[in-house]
């Protein structure tokens, strides 16, 4: 009856001090003191972590999205992407599948300090990017001209124009689509570099621009 007596309160005592699966884990060691906020993030590491102080000041761990881990699935690969906000997430997926953020640049965020500005921006490689800082300095792409790029329709046939910007357009109608003022007919004077932006969709070469 005694041996019993002892389980019964072994028992009790274990029950007070359980939590719930779900409950949030409050971190308290002699490096940092955290909250019981239940913010739920989840970590690089696969581990969902109650709030963001538990994850990177307690654990040292960078958050790979908000929301428990289970709740979104991705490989663990690792291939840092900055996030238009400005964070950095582990992969492709947990960016744009599991936190809904959209790439600003590959690569760490630190790697390349630009702001989260949303000025967007088509480069000549016909890419849209959300600022000039981002396709100049993260990517290394110039700037075709402001705005969004837009599908751009032209016919094949070469009739060499040259752009202010010293580069030689195929025909004048890529030149127009690239934005870029019409210095003179002809290729450029000293052998400027023949351009045709990726973006450009063509006619048959009895179509006009």
């Amino acid at each position: 009856m005694y041996f019993i007596t002892l389980l019964v309160i072994a028992f009790v005592l274990a029950l007070s001090n359980a939590q719930p699966p779900n409950s949030p884990t409050s971190f308290t060691n002699s490096d940092c003191v955290c909250t019981l906020e239940y913010n739920p993030q989840c970590g690089v590491d696969g581990r969902t972590y109650s709030n963001p102080c538990s994850a990177r000041v307690c654990a040292g761990v960078e958050i790979a999205y908000p929301g428990r881990c289970e709740d979104c699935i991705c490989t663990a690969e690792y291939n840092p992407q900055c996030g238009v906000d400005g964070r950095t997430y582990s992969n492709p997926c947990l960016a744009t599948r599991c936190a809904g953020v959209a790439i600003a640049y590959p690569g760490r965020c630190e790697d390349c300090v630009c702001t989260i500005e949303y000025n967007p921006q088509c480069g000549v490689d016909g890419r849209t990017y959300s600022n000039p800082c981002v396709a100049t300095r993260c990517y290394g792409v110039e700037i075709a001209y402001p705005g969004r790029c837009e599908d751009c329709i032209c016919p094949r046939n070469i009739a060499p124009v040259c752009g202010i910007n010293g580069r030689t357009y195929f025909n004048d109608c890529i030149r127009r689509c690239s934005g870029i003022p019409k210095a003179y007919d002809g290729p450029c004077i000293g052998g400027g570099k023949r351009w045709l932006s990726k973006r450009v969709l063509f006619r048959s070469p009895m179509q006009v621009c």
